[in-house]
């Protein structure tokens, strides 16, 4: 049976995926019908759809929704948690990640290091952080060029194992609420690895160039000796 609920979008990822926040407070994951375009950040909507859960959160799936009367809500709110460390480690270095912290706004720093499906509903960037690699959900936000450092605010989406007997919490993700979330504080170095191989291939070719230049002349050369040596006999 499907069940229906009201709130506020706090952020969208994975093209069909958004958090919930009820008008109870209550936060709540949505899966989108397949090819259902999703809602805004700040939409007022009220969605539809069949629940499911484990043991630390609760899932609408296969959801519809529509927008309510109320205009944008404010998604803002003082991050919780500042670093990558502070999610998944307690204070005695431990690891333990808080369930609470699903759809609580975090804010970490990091170097850019890959980009995906940059201005698409799937859009998403690799950001190194604190020894690790954390996904960041960017929707159709520009990205931030390859090996920038950022400071980047997003809402946790905590990820598990439900591959045991108990669904256990291992990681999380982040998913923007506009671009203005990912803050460039470093632009990428000059030389870059890419820009490396370039200048590397670039090098070998004109060596290449040199080196056949110098054998076809040398090959010239050596025939207008053979053709002289062969008229004076």
């Amino acid at each position: 049976r499907r069940r229906k609920v009201t709130g506020t979008v706090l952020a969208t990822w994975d093209g069909n995926r958004f958090f919930l926040r009820t008008r109870h407070g209550r936060i709540l994951e949505i899966a989108l019908q397949m090819g259902t375009p999703l809602p805004e950040p700040g939409d007022c909507i009220s969605v539809s759809g069949h629940i499911t859960s484990n043991m630390y959160f609760l899932k609408f799936e296969n959801a519809l929704f529509r927008r309510c009367a109320d205009g944008p809500a404010s998604t803002n709110a003082p991050p919780v948690v500042t670093s990558r460390t502070r999610v998944l480690f307690d204070d005695n270095g431990k690891s333990r990640i808080d369930p609470s912290l699903n759809g609580q706004l975090i804010r970490i720093n990091g170097t850019v290091r890959n980009s995906y499906a940059e201005g698409s509903a799937n859009g998403h960037i690799d950001l190194e952080s604190d020894g690790g690699i954390v996904t960041v959900w960017t929707g159709a936000a520009h990205h931030p060029p390859l090996g920038s450092q950022a400071n980047v605010t997003g809402v946790c989406i905590l990820t598990g194992d439900s591959s045991g007997a108990i669904f256990r919490l291992t990681g999380f993700s982040l998913a923007i609420r506009s671009a203005d979330d990912i803050q460039v504080t470093v632009p990428p170095p000059w030389w870059t690895p890419r820009k490396l191989m370039a200048a590397i291939a670039l090098l070998l070719t004109v060596i290449a160039g040199f080196i056949v230049k110098d054998r076809m002349t040398r090959f010239r050369a050596n025939l207008r000796v053979e053709e002289r040596t062969r008229l004076a006999t």
